[in-house]
């Protein structure tokens, strides 16, 4: 007999022990301190009930340890060796709260991790300053890594907005949900993982991520790697539920800059699609900061544009496999992924659309031997042209092409393969941008007799002999010697 796997999970977690749905703080383990004086010291200076709350959060993330034996659920035994799991750091944010005048109430329920998994949880509501508050002590504390855990004390778990915290955190009482409309359980189950509220303050907006994953307008959501905390998990093959409230995982790490990058305008589903632009715009923590974007080991043409601090780039994918935008802040540090995404399988149509587009992206010319996008673009080589040769079954390789970063041309024609026929005419073109003297050269004799076209440019013919090579080179002036810019063998 099938069973319908949401309602597994709802039973499986409805059965577990009482202690994990204690609603609005109606199980709360005994304890014997007066915890008047340390909240006191803890909250000493605090003008405000909600600085009060943030100073027990921020005490709470940096002292308290995540129980990964899972056997420490209260306070008391949560003070005493400075750690516990999530029922053990909300009934401590609980005592200490109290003790300082400001009502809590602590909400059990199902938190969903980035990754899909579920399990057993307890958290806090505050009430402060006329303001009811979401926060997660123990999300706030770090991260799992491989079963261990990673002291991360971060701020994204304090009063975090509604929209956002139903995303990851079902309460067994909805009215602690704080929303106009509460959610199911059910409903709940089928949301897609969605990121942790650091999205937010890196300026998303709470409402449009609530609205992509419980409408599942994406089947997945972006990558943002982080230096300080799990932004995202990758899911597992398949999403498993746990019975024990734990932490999510941390998987993935960026550099301290990405901390301080604002996202204006970003795709926020984690699929991307061939021949399709896509808008990327980011606020740089500092005019240094350099940002490329890779399809797979080729980077992609379309640079980014800086604007004092703001970065922007329409980006369009060409090939199937992984997309990252990364940054450095100098030539010298290597590029770290910020942002990752994946490019689907494209149809053919898709690769028609990008073919005309950008025809230099094409996949097609990806896998003939020779082709460097790069160097095509350097050399402002005519991509429908070498496209058309490609499909036409003309060119099959192409020939070497060495550094073109001295060289100032638009290369308008040339011959599409790597070994030319001897006796046989070929033609180059092109339009020099700088001083200097071009030459093909063809053995030991160097051919300078260019042809001047209306258009400004120039072209000059030249008939190979067999077993000399055949090379397109550039003497710069004052220099007595040519640097090669492009190579062929002949037969």
């Amino acid at each position: 007999m099938k069973y319908n796997r949401q309602i597994i999970v709802i039973l499986a977690l409805l059965a577990l022990p009482k202690i994990f749905f204690a609603q609005n703080s109606s199980y709360i383990h005994p304890t014997k301190y007066d915890w008047q004086p340390i909240a006191q010291q803890i909250t000493n200076g605090c003008r405000t009930q909600h600085e009060q709350a943030k100073a027990i959060y921020d005490w709470l993330s940096q002292n308290i340890s995540y129980d990964i034996t899972y056997t420490i659920y209260s306070a008391d035994q949560c003070w005493e060796q400075r750690k516990g799991v999530c029922q053990a750091y909300s009934e401590l944010f609980y005592h200490f709260a109290k003790a300082v005048g400001l009502d809590v109430d602590i909400a059990t329920g199902i938190a969903r991790m980035t990754n899909g998994d579920t399990c057993s949880h307890a958290w806090i509501v505050a009430h402060a300053d006329g303001k009811q508050l979401l926060i997660d002590p123990t999300w706030g504390a770090g991260s799992l890594v491989d079963h261990q855990f990673v002291s991360q004390p971060n701020d994204h778990w304090f009063d975090v907005d509604p929209y956002m915290m139903i995303l990851s955190h079902h309460p067994s009482d909805p009215s602690l949900q704080l929303l106009p409309k509460t959610i199911s359980l059910s409903r709940f189950l089928q949301f897609i993982p969605a990121p942790t509220p650091e999205v937010i303050k890196m300026g998303l907006d709470p409402k449009h991520i609530y609205s992509l994953a419980s409408q599942r307008r994406v089947d997945q959501f972006v990558y943002i790697f982080s230096n300080n905390t799990n932004v995202f998990d990758k899911p597992r093959a398949e999403g498993k539920s746990r019975s024990v409230c734990t932490m999510p995982r941390r998987e993935n790490e960026g550099c301290e800059e990405t901390n301080e990058i604002k996202l204006l305008d970003i795709p926020l589903s984690y699929q991307l699609r061939v021949g399709q632009y896509y808008t990327v715009r980011l606020l740089r923590p500092n005019s240094n900061m350099h940002i490329a974007t890779w399809c797979g080991s080729n980077i992609i043409n379309h640079p980014f544009v800086y604007k004092g601090d703001t970065a922007e780039a329409s980006i369009l994918p060409f090939m199937e496999g992984p997309l990252r935008i990364a940054i450095r802040n100098s030539d010298d540090e290597p590029f770290t992924t910020f942002l990752e995404y994946t490019v689907a399988k494209p149809t053919k149509a898709e690769v028609e659309l990008q073919e005309k587009a950008d025809p230099l992206a094409s996949p097609r010319l990806m896998e003939i031997k020779g082709y460097n996008q790069r160097i095509m673009r350097k050399l402002h080589v005519d991509g429908h042209a070498l496209l058309a040769a490609v499909k036409s079954g003309k060119c099959t390789s192409l020939p070497v092409f060495y550094n073109p970063e001295p060289f100032d041309i638009d290369l308008l024609a040339f011959p599409y393969t790597s070994t030319l026929k001897a006796g046989r005419e070929y033609t180059i073109t092109l339009r020099q941008h700088a001083e200097g003297e071009w030459a093909v050269v063809c053995g030991n004799e160097g051919l300078t007799e260019w042809q001047s076209n209306p258009d400004q440019s120039k072209t000059i013919h030249f008939t190979p002999k067999a077993g000399e090579a055949v090379q397109l080179a550039f003497k710069a002036p004052g220099r007595s010697q040519y640097k090669v810019c492009i190579g062929y063998k002949v037969e």
